[in-house]
């Protein structure tokens, strides 16, 4: 009983730090002028097409070297837990839509090597996502106002 109390009590510290950690890296995107490339801030939903259930997702993507983007992401499950993972994308642009591809290495609770790819518009971001135990898709909105061009 005192282990398993324990372990909850380590867990809900890091996914807590990780909260507060995604938490301040989205208040500081907010200040930054809209982009018209991958990086922003985005919210929308995660959905699993393989178990069938679905949350909220927001990332804070930023560019890290010329086609390569770091993102952070944030998924509630359930209503009640959430977790923040990096993702690090390599994009490809074609006319106004980039395409991107990108994995990560969670621990193998969560799925163990996970991978994403899709494409984003100004204001649309879509993907799929395939992990050991779940595959599914994103469906995101970019948060930031974008400048219209005429």
């Amino acid at each position: 009983m005192k282990q398993t109390l324990f372990t909850f009590f380590c867990c809900a510290t890091l996914l807590t730090a990780s909260c507060s950690s995604f938490n301040r890296e989205w208040r500081k995107a907010a200040s930054r002028q809209p982009s018209r490339d991958l990086s922003g801030r985005w919210e929308g939903r995660w959905i699993s097409t393989a178990i069938g259930h679905d949350g909220k997702l927001r990332a804070v993507i930023t560019p890290d070297s010329a086609n390569k983007y770091h993102a952070l992401f944030h998924a509630t499950y359930a209503s009640l837990l959430n977790f923040t993972y990096p993702v690090n994308f390599e994009t490809t642009q074609h006319g106004t839509r980039i395409d991107f591809c990108g994995a990560a290495d969670l621990p193998s609770w969560a799925g163990g090597r996970y991978a994403t790819s899709g494409s984003a518009s100004r204001t649309d971001f879509s993907a799929t996502y395939k992990s050991k135990y779940d595959e599914g898709r994103f469906e995101m909105k970019r948060v930031d106002p974008q400048p219209t061009t005429r």
